[in-house]
């Protein structure tokens, strides 16, 4: 029991220089020397190899939700009045199950198109050819004889011309 006493004794006492060691360290100031490593230069030199900053300024990023982008991109009586699409265009449905030449419909207004020869709404289209309940139009829908749907005519314009458009 002696040793284990003695022991423990032993252990606080070199604590006790550690911490004494420590504290003057700890309150030491190194001289203003101009020859002396500047130890903040090194560090941002480390971050810079480490951590490389992204060449994109990112405060001019913006957080846009699909449904608030999709509202300030060109709708269809635009895309009709820039030229991308007129009525008398044939449109088709993109999407790889649906076939292309089945799905051909032709555009009469920014509204209508006329499809087996019934006159539907875009929208109304889209769903009697996929099946579906809902579709967004203008990511399936595509002039006949190009590849590029509606929706990527919209990105390109609002893109280009750098504005969007109400």
């Amino acid at each position: 029991m002696k040793e284990s006493l003695a022991d423990t004794k032993k252990w606080r006492e070199e604590q006790e220089k550690n911490i004494k060691y420590f504290n003057n360290i700890s309150n030491m100031t190194l001289p203003n020397d101009s020859n002396l490593p500047n130890y903040d230069d090194l560090a941002d030199k480390l971050f810079d190899i480490c951590l490389p900053q992204p060449g994109v300024d990112l405060t001019r990023i913006q957080k846009v939700s699909r449904k608030k982008m999709d509202l300030s991109l060109p709708k269809m009586d635009k895309l009709i009045e820039f030229n991308m699409v007129k009525p008398g265009d044939r449109l088709y449905i993109t999407l790889s199950s649906v076939d292309r030449e089945d799905s051909l419909a032709t555009l009469l207004d920014a509204k209508y198109v006329r499809y087996k020869n019934e006159k539907m709404t875009l929208n109304q289209w889209g769903c009697k050819v996929t099946g579906w309940k809902s579709i967004r139009i203008y990511a399936w829908a595509a002039v006949e004889g190009e590849i590029e749907t509606l929706q990527e005519k919209r990105l390109a314009y609002v893109q280009e011309h750098n504005e969007a458009v109400k």
